[in-house]
């Protein structure tokens, strides 16, 4: 199946390169769905760690665990409008591979993660990711490595533990100069984005306390998540009691998160930095997370909640109005104007403490009507 939607996708043409989005204000706010002032560069390389799961009951393991990762970094060269095809099918104008790096900024460039959803890969929602790095970022995107497109089988509990370990790998070697052909990266800047699947990641990644007292029970008499409970033991149950959380973000960006249940309805309260929670109203997969995700934060007044209205699941990735196309779906562009604006705007304030884009977050910059923030 995976293979049959990469194969359908490779005959597509990507979007049009960025262009002028209407934005006429001179307020630094207003111009943050536009291309910034570098070109942006794309590579990607390998990365390895230590399987934390060998040795685990109902897993089984091959010693280190390897991860793809791509990376989009600000750049010298004037890149806007070239092409580049992803993986070798999927085509998009937004970076050329191996440009030249910008020069590094004093303390190193302000750094992004991103998760992918369930069976997608890295470079999924690159329209975002060459964004940001266009204003200067460094976006690292890792496939979660047996649950992607190219890889992924049905899930079991392993890939559940997997990705939020996945992430902290990712920022051990890159906070740690350790990827090569990867300038040095600013640490206090760390933001972390996830998309559905990735969106749970996220959480995990966060602190998020899974509700175990209801989940295992669950697990035992069938009533349970499936492929959560699938390979169930008590080394897992250990794990996921313990968490995964990572001190070291600074603001959390889940886009059209999945898996709510696993947390519960107070898993989610007493995480470390703030959340913009981004969703779509006509999401035909996880539209029915967003109240309980909301719910779950607590009312914690550094969070914020963006409903995109007309926003489906695929809004948030390169494949929007082509996965999917349920009654009132937003176009490609206009939704990737919000999903660029609001998330580059609450990356500048948490990661670089950059108190310009405030308006944007208090909703006093709009760019359409379908941005909507729920109270």
């Amino acid at each position: 199946m995976a293979w049959l939607l990469l194969l359908t996708l490779a005959c597509k043409d990507g979007p049009p390169p960025h262009g002028d989005t209407g934005v006429v204000d001179e307020d630094l706010a207003l111009t943050l769905p536009d291309w910034g002032p570098h070109g942006v560069g794309f590579m990607t390389t390998e990365l390895s760690y230590a399987d934390p799961l060998e040795g685990v009951e109902g897993y089984e393991g091959t010693g280190d665990r390897p991860l793809y990762l791509a990376a989009w970094y600000p750049s010298t060269e004037v890149t806007a409008g070239e092409e580049i095809r992803y993986r070798g099918a999927f085509l998009r104008s937004d970076a050329v591979e191996g440009a030249a790096w910008a020069e590094t900024p004093a303390g190193g460039f302000p750094v992004a993660v991103f998760s992918h959803g369930h069976q997608g890969f890295a470079e999924a929602s690159s329209f975002l990711m060459a964004h940001l790095a266009s204003h200067g970022w460094v976006v690292l995107a890792p496939d979660h490595t047996g649950n992607t497109t190219f890889d992924s089988a049905d899930r079991t509990t392993d890939i559940f533990a997997h990705r939020p370990l996945d992430l902290s790998a990712v920022f051990d070697a890159a906070l740690g100069g350790q990827i090569d052909g990867v300038a040095e990266l600013d640490p206090d800047t760390l933001t972390l984005m996830g998309h559905s699947f990735g969106g749970y990641t996220l959480f995990a990644t966060a602190g998020g306390a899974y509700d175990l007292d209801t989940l295992l029970p669950a697990c035992e008499d069938g009533s349970g998540p499936s492929s959560f409970c699938s390979t169930m033991s008590d080394d897992y149950i250990a794990l996921f009691s313990a968490g995964f959380e990572d001190e070291r973000v600074k603001a959390w960006i889940p886009l059209a998160p999945g898996d709510h249940t696993l947390f519960g309805e107070s898993g989610l309260g007493a995480l470390n930095a703030p959340v913009l929670l981004q969703t779509g109203s006509v999401d035909p997969r996880t539209g029915d997370s967003s109240a309980p995700y909301w719910e779950a934060l607590g009312g914690d007044d550094r969070h914020l909640h963006l409903e995109i209205t007309g926003g489906g699941h695929q809004t948030f990735t390169d494949f929007s109005g082509t996965l999917e196309d349920p009654e009132g779906l937003i176009e490609a562009e206009p939704g990737w104007t919000i999903v660029k604006a609001v998330t580059l705007a609450f990356a500048r304030r948490h990661g670089l403490q950059d108190e310009t884009v405030q308006p944007v977050l208090d909703g006093e910059i709009t760019w359409t009507d379908a941005m909507v923030w729920v109270p």
